[in-house]
């Protein structure tokens, strides 16, 4: 059995309290909510096991989403047989669509003697995202360590200490902090990286004196998905291969780390309709292909989960025109393409 992880908690959380309701219920692989409502008392489709549900996501069915729709990054793949212990993986929170950056400073700025102002110095990020991990390590010269208050501010203005007074008359202070370690730098978790971090050094009791020699700071964040979408309402033409085509124009910068499509088309009879996605560079995937025999609606969302065929977007540029082409191959049943979306996320920065 595998320990109980932050993805474990996070999948706890997940999984145990229904949307309006104080009670909860158990996650089914195939989406359906038998036991919750009452229906049976499961079946084969309610396993995540090999040879059938093998992942959950943000962008399977059941997904790993917050209950207000928001994306939880919790991702679990390669679902083993079912057993008393079964295994999965958990994706590394830095690896896929994350920043990891390390700042530094050598200032050599003297601690100024009982002295609540102290010295400030400063280091800036320019990536963005969110903060998942930190780590800071700071070289102080000092004769009395005891007399030191050092706090770290995020550009939030958020601050914590990471050194009040402790030591004694030890001398110098030259350590590195990590939440785990230091309680209130968890603090940091969840403030946005971009921008100024300060670090803030004073002495609180005379005679002894000291220098903020260097310091520096490692963050590990998740960059905020950039998302294109229009809800268009148009009616699909029935039994006309030429379909109707649809653009979203991505501006920005970057390559493609993990690309997600969500559609909302409402149909009668999906085993019609063709649905493809172009890239700007001219890729072609295939999203659904008549499929799905006399089922309505294609409601869902594709990733390289999924659809592993769009791993053909991935470190392609981000900017273009995304198109989005849907038919109907057959008569009598028709639908409408209501909403679709592109969510990029980029890769990785080590």
């Amino acid at each position: 059995m595998r320990p109980r992880s932050a993805a474990n908690r996070r999948f706890e959380r997940l999984s145990t309290k229904a949307p309006g309701s104080a009670g909860g219920y158990l996650l089914q692989a195939d989406g359906e909510r038998d036991l919750e409502r009452g229906i049976n008392l499961g079946n084969l489709g309610d396993l995540y096991r090999q040879g059938s549900q093998t992942s959950f996501g943000d962008a399977t069915n059941p997904n790993s989403r917050w209950w207000d729709g928001a994306l939880s990054g919790l991702e679990l793949s390669n679902i083993g047989a079912a057993g008393a212990a079964i295994a999965y993986t958990v994706p590394d929170a830095n690896v896929g669509g994350g920043t990891q950056v390390t700042v530094s400073s050598a200032p050599g700025l003297a601690i100024p003697d009982n002295s609540f102002a102290g010295v400030a110095d400063m280091v800036e990020v320019s990536q963005a995202g969110t903060v998942e991990t930190i780590e800071v390590t700071i070289d102080i010269t000092h004769t009395y360590r005891g007399d030191l208050v050092v706090r770290l501010r995020a550009p939030s203005g958020v601050a914590v200490i990471l050194h009040d007074r402790a030591g004694g008359g030890q001398n110098d202070l030259k350590e590195t902090y990590i939440p785990g370690g230091t309680a209130s730098l968890a603090l940091m978790l969840g403030e946005q990286m971009e921008g100024p971090w300060r670090l803030e050094v004073s002495d609180h009791a005379a005679v002894d004196t000291g220098v903020l020699n260097s310091w520096s700071m490692t963050l590990g964040a998740t960059s905020s998905p950039v998302e294109i979408a229009e809800s268009p309402g148009v009616v699909i033409p029935d039994n006309n291969p030429s379909g109707i085509v649809r653009t979203l124009t991505a501006v920005g910068v970057g390559n493609v780390g993990m690309l997600t499509i969500d559609l909302d088309i409402t149909h009668s009879y999906i085993a019609d309709l063709v649905v493809q996605i172009v890239s700007p560079q001219g890729d072609r995937v295939m999203l659904h292909n008549r499929q799905g025999g006399s089922s309505d609606n294609i409601i869902r969302s594709f990733s390289e989960v999924t659809t592993p065929e769009l791993v053909a977007f991935t470190d392609r540029p981000i900017a273009g025109d995304w198109r989005l082409e849907v038919s109907d191959q057959a008569g009598l049943d028709i639908g409408k393409l209501n909403r679709w979306a592109v969510r990029f996320q980029s890769p990785a920065i080590t």
